[in-house]
This record gives C-alpha cells, sequence and structure tokens, in this order.
C-alpha cells in the first residue's frame, strides 16, 4: 500500500498497523502486524490471514490522531 498526507504528497516515515480481532481458542483475540513506510509513502504487510483488517497508519514523531481505512484480505 501507500500512505498519502491530507494534501496528497506522500508520508514518509509513517507507521502502518493492521488490525484485526477474532475469536481464538481462549476467546477474543486481537492480532495485527505493521510496517514503517518509505521516501514515497510506500509499505509493505505480508503473511496477514485472510480477513476484515482496521488499518491505522500515524507519524511518531509528531503524534497527533492515527488515520484509519477498512481493508479486507482475500
Amino acid at each position: 500500500g501507500r500512505v498519502l498526507r491530507s494534501d496528497g504528497s506522500a508520508w514518509p516515515g509513517a507507521i502502518v498497523i493492521a488490525s484485526r480481532m477474532g475469536a481464538g481458542a481462549l476467546g477474543e483475540r486481537m492480532s495485527y502486524a505493521l510496517a514503517q513506510s518509505a521516501t514515497d509513502g510506500a509499505y509493505a504487510i505480508h503473511d496477514l490471514p485472510r480477513g476484515n483488517y482496521v488499518v491505522f497508519s500515524f507519524d511518531p514523531a509528531a503524534g497527533g490522531t492515527p488515520a484509519t481505512r477498512d481493508l479486507h484480505v482475500a
């Protein structure tokens, strides 16, 4: 994927987290994976199991409210 700022420019150095809640043997379980975006805003999160995720992106240096998007992995 690729993360962009609100003005459409690339968002380098953003932390991107894909997370989901799912049922496990011991009840509800949260799973997640993360990546950091490159200078062009590109990121890759590999080996996600099929399912629905919420993807958060944020700038660890600036703080603020994370941007979120829904994602389905087929």
